[in-house]
């Protein structure tokens, strides 16, 4: 299952109709059950600070409750940054496997020359700080964080409930810490490109998917509906 985040009642239009898809609500007001076996969504602050992530944390605590042996994510802003809505439960399974991480949120990033840019410089210039902060926290960072420009952005993914709980295990201590480390300058400065520092744990969270993504080395597949495999979307920076 795809799980749609959102936060208000009126979102709830914008939700896909495809059976792959379930709204997951991010604020009580949508979603009763948001605090079950998560004393920490209860402050407002964190759940901001969390974003998407505290639907992961949801799931990776109420593990029971997922339908299906896969997890994905997106928005119901998905439509304002990427296309691709999958038209059944069928077809995801079609192109699906326990090894894989499929994903509809491949970017490849580029500099005004429309050079590539690697994530490590992409995220210095839209978070001044990140990249510091992660040298501070992680042991050891793969080497391809300092090379690569094509990685997944947007929450957009879909896996093996096994790779989602690999991927918790490593990232909810770093979160947990993130939430804990807010006077670090990355936490306390204003971000670039319209981006919010009350949102800066989610941003973080986001690159944690990326720099474990290249610790692991599962394969990611771009997919589409309508083509297998699509050229990575270009951000302009």
């Amino acid at each position: 299952m795809i799980y749609q985040c959102y936060f208000k009642k009126e979102q709830e239009q914008k939700l896909f109709s495809p059976d792959c898809y379930k709204g997951f609500g991010l604020e009580p007001e949508v979603n009763p059950n948001l605090f079950k076996n998560c004393p920490e969504l209860q402050d407002p602050k964190t759940r901001m600070a969390l974003t998407e992530y505290a639907c992961f944390l949801w799931f990776y605590k109420n593990l029971d409750c997922l339908e299906g042996d896969y997890f994905g994510t997106t928005s119901y802003r998905q439509l304002d940054k990427q296309p691709t809505i999958f038209e059944s439960q069928s077809y995801l399974d079609s192109i699906t496997s326990p090894e894989k991480i499929v994903t509809w949120g491949m970017s490849e990033l580029l500099d005004h020359g429309r050079y590539p840019l690697p994530i490590s410089i992409q995220t210095e210039i839209a978070h001044p700080g990140m990249t510091s902060y992660i040298n501070s926290v992680m042991d050891e960072v793969p080497e391809e964080w300092y090379s690569c420009n094509k990685v997944v952005f947007g929450n957009y993914w879909y896996m093996h409930k096994d790779l989602f709980v690999d991927f918790m295990d490593f990232s909810w201590p770093l979160v947990q810490k993130a939430l804990e480390d807010q006077k670090h300058h990355y936490f306390t400065q204003e971000h670039n490109f319209g981006a919010d520092k009350r949102k800066a744990v989610g941003y973080f969270m986001e690159r944690l998917f990326i720099l474990w993504s290249m610790k692991t080395k599962h394969p990611i597949v771009a997919v589409n509906p309508e083509t297998p495999l699509v050229s990575p979307v270009r951000l302009y920076l």
